[in-house]
């Protein structure tokens, strides 16, 4: 075990990450707007599902009454996703509410003004957890899902 702030090192012999760079960041990861708001995720206002409640609900979504969208970069969808999950496409996260709005679009979302309005549940993934906490909080507080 070590000690907080203790220097761990490796003594294999090679650089484990020979062009390491470490920097503290304002945000975990970054929409490209400079004026949002900085949030509390721990305050996750969308659903956690636990992993047979997850499954349920995949097994649900065939019936039409969810839409599964896939909130990974372009990159780790590409790995393999679930079936039929609908990525969203991005490269970065600052790319991403933009591809939100036309996800919805393409998936028949009735959106009125800035309000998107719909009786179908999103089921939403995301490699790490932050992207979906992140989207989830902006679709209850912005899009009223």
């Amino acid at each position: 075990m070590h000690r907080a702030g203790e220097l761990l090192t490796a003594t294999e012999g090679e650089v484990a990450f020979p062009k390491l760079r470490v920097a503290v960041k304002q945000k975990v990861v970054n929409e490209g707007d400079s004026n949002s708001k900085d949030e509390d995720v721990s305050a996750t206002l969308g659903t956690y599902l636990s992993p047979s409640a997850w499954f349920a609900e995949l097994n649900n979504s065939s019936s039409g009454s969810s839409l599964l969208w896939d909130c990974r970069n372009s990159y780790e969808t590409e790995l393999g996703s679930f079936v039929p999950a609908q990525s969203i496409n991005t490269l970065t996260f600052r790319d991403t509410f933009q591809a939100l709005e036309r996800r919805a679009v393409q998936d028949g979302v009735n959106i009125q003004g800035s309000k998107w309005n719909t009786k179908k549940k999103f089921l939403l993934f995301c490699t790490g957890g932050i992207r979906c906490v992140k989207v989830a909080n902006w679709m209850v507080q912005d899009k009223g899902e």
